[in-house]
């Protein structure tokens, strides 16, 4: 118990960070975007960068919570459409998938937190590479700016310093309930279209 302990705040941390992240990066879905039809199965970034809907705000009060924990993999999962895993959508049936970059985050936030759980012989170097690099660039592109008030946190060595909890703070983000419907219609459509495409 002690060593998962050690690993609390650090994973709250990320966690926090990442959630926040990841609401600020669905609020770049606004853009309503014309799809270029005439490609025959070859959608090219492009013709469609953005889900194309306009994606309305929300508002999250940042909390703590008892779920989501390192071993919560149903909760953690339950983060993901249904259907194809990693909320694939498509916009005709020769295209390839494309991923909203906000469930190619969670993700990788839960990959970390795999890593966290069953250690690193499990994990592909190169996928925590990854998934590092895409949550540092996703949340540097979003640049939450929401202000978080500090209080004095006193270490172990009985010095102190301040820190930011973002406990109880307010921040508004798009609705990623009206992401995910719109990812699970699309699934919908596309029933039984391969992801793979040969």
């Amino acid at each position: 118990m002690g060593e998962h302990k050690r690993y609390i705040f650090p994973m709250a941390a990320l966690g926090l960070v990442t959630a926040l992240n990841v609401l600020a990066a669905s609020t770049s879905l606004r853009m309503h975007l014309t799809l270029n039809r005439s490609s025959q199965g070859n959608t090219t970034p492009q013709d469609i960068m953005q889900l194309p809907i306009h994606v309305h705000p929300a508002a999250l009060t940042v909390e703590t919570t008892d779920h989501y924990g390192l071993d919560a993999e149903a909760e953690w999962s339950s983060l993901m459409p249904s259907g194809h895993g990693f909320g694939f959508v498509r916009f005709d049936p020769h295209s390839r998938p494309w991923e909203p970059s906000v469930y190619h985050q969670l993700h990788c936030l839960s990959t970390l937190r795999q890593f966290f759980v069953h250690g690193a012989a499990n994990m592909s170097q190169w996928h925590m590479d990854h998934c590092l690099n895409h949550l540092r660039q996703a949340i540097l592109c979003n640049a939450d700016t929401t202000l978080e008030p500090s209080y004095i946190y006193r270490l172990s060595d009985n010095t102190s310093t301040s820190a930011a909890s973002g406990i109880g703070v307010v921040h508004t983000c798009a609705d990623w309930t009206q992401v995910r419907s719109f990812v699970e219609e699309n699934q919908i459509q596309y029933t039984g279209v391969p992801l793979i495409l040969s």
